[in-house]
């Protein structure tokens, strides 16, 4: 059979049909994208993701890798949120209006940034 068809075949099943399917060249391989999937489900289940790379030493790094996690926040807007506030307490806890004061930070991002540490509020 050609190499084609066999793609052609798993494509269809995939789209078509709606099944996944994983490809592997061997069985130790098969069993590494299995528990990588069961990984993946249970964290998924969990409402967790894992942060990938290096885990950043010192305390200034590591505040400036916290703040990036924030939506549409990336190294510089980091930066100078942390030059502004002076830590990350300062600044997850700060209003829209002292948000807004820094360069890069618009009223939308404030407001993401607000929702984003905010609260939940509980149905009740």
């Amino acid at each position: 059979m050609r190499r084609e068809a066999i793609q052609g075949a798993l494509i269809s099943i995939s789209i078509i049909l709606g099944i996944p399917i994983l490809r592997s060249k061997e069985a130790e391989e098969s069993s590494r994208l299995m528990l990588y999937t069961a990984r993946q489900l249970q964290l998924n289940e969990r409402n967790t993701f894992a942060r990938h790379g290096k885990r950043p030493k010192g305390k200034c790094k590591l505040q400036l890798h916290i703040l990036q996690g924030l939506p549409g926040v990336g190294p510089e807007r980091a930066a100078r949120l942390l030059d502004s506030f002076g830590n990350v307490e300062a600044v997850v806890t700060a209003p829209e209006n002292q948000l807004v004061k820094i360069p890069g930070i618009g009223l939308h991002l404030a407001k993401l940034i607000r929702w984003a540490v905010g609260s939940i509020k509980k149905m009740s």
